[in-house]
């Protein structure tokens, strides 16, 4: 069998350290208890993606003036994002479910529906600030995996 430079990576990484940690930064529970069966299903599919790359996959609340646990990749979606810019150095770094601004330094992927409703509500508003979320804020959609899955390898 032959292995990736990546993959010998991984291994002897896992062989020192243990596995790699994730840790998935939820967003804002007064969103989430309005579609709570959409969220519970998007946080457990990424978890389970992150899972079958070999993760030890946490949680965060991502309360404000928090900083989440170390960890390999931090997953920001929604009001998690804020706390991306508190990643250590070396951090993997990704957004789902908010808006992309020119200083991020990490790659935000959202819904296309959900994208298409939060530009419409910036444009009205001047702000994402007072944005109700629809349900396609908690879809894992195959444009999250393919980053997650990049990021992964990056």
């Amino acid at each position: 069998m032959k292995i990736t430079r990546q993959q010998l990576r991984r291994l002897l990484k896992e062989s020192i350290y243990g596995k790699p940690t994730a840790v998935i930064i939820t967003g804002n529970p007064k969103y989430l208890s309005l579609h709570q069966q959409e969220a519970d299903k998007f946080y457990s599919d990424i978890s389970y993606f992150l899972m079958n790359m070999g993760y030890e996959v946490h949680y965060d609340p991502g309360e404000p003036y928090t900083t989440p646990p170390s960890a390999d990749i931090w997953v920001g979606h929604s009001r998690g994002i804020g706390r991306l810019r508190f990643a250590p150095e070396g951090t993997k770094t990704i957004a789902f479910g908010g808006r992309a601004r020119l200083e991020d330094m990490w790659q935000t992927i959202n819904h296309p529906e959900d994208e298409r409703k939060l530009l419409d509500h910036v444009a009205v508003h001047g702000t994402s600030r007072g944005f109700y979320p629809g349900p396609e804020h908690y879809v894992f959609t195959k444009d999250m995996e393919k980053a997650l899955f990049d990021l992964n390898l990056a």
